[in-house]
C-alpha cells in the first residue's frame, strides 16, 4: 500500500476530533450554535462528541493497520454519509450544521478517493 492511502485517511479523520470539546456542554453553542435546552440534549450531544471521536480513531487504526483498513473506510463513509442524507432531509438548519455538512462532503470524497485507490 501506498503512502497516498494512509495520507487520505488520516487528513479525513481530522476533522473528527474538534467536536470532542463537546464533552464540555459549554462548547456545545459554539460548535452547534444552539444551547441545549434540557440536559437530555446536552447528554446526547455530548455522547456525540463521544462517538465522533471513536469513528476519527477507526480511521487512523485502518491508516496505521492495512487490515483494519476496510472496517475504517465503511465506518468512516457510514458516519459521514448519514449525516449528510440526514442533513439534506432536514429543511430547517444553522450555518453551524451547515459548516459541519460541507466538511463531511470534502472529508468524505477523500474517503471515497482512498477507496477507490485501495480497491484498484
Amino acid at each position: 500500500m501506498t503512502y497516498v492511502v494512509p495520507a487520505l485517511v488520516v487528513v479525513a479523520s481530522l476533522v473528527q476530533f474538534p467536536p470532542l470539546a463537546g464533552l464540555s456542554t459549554a462548547a456545545l453553542p459554539k460548535l452547534y450554535g444552539i444551547a441545549p435546552p434540557d440536559p437530555t440534549l446536552a447528554l446526547l450531544l455530548r455522547h456525540r462528541a463521544v462517538l465522533l471521536g471513536l469513528v476519527g480513531a477507526v480511521l487512523i487504526a485502518g491508516a496505521v493497520h492495512p487490515a483494519w483498513l476496510p472496517l475504517a473506510l465503511a465506518v468512516g463513509l457510514t458516519s459521514k454519509l448519514s449525516y449528510l442524507a440526514l442533513f439534506a432531509l432536514t429543511k430547517e438548519r444553522n450555518a453551524h450544521v451547515t459548516r459541519v455538512a460541507r466538511v463531511d462532503a470534502v472529508s468524505s470524497a477523500l474517503l471515497v478517493v482512498a477507496t477507490v485507490v485501495t480497491l484498484a
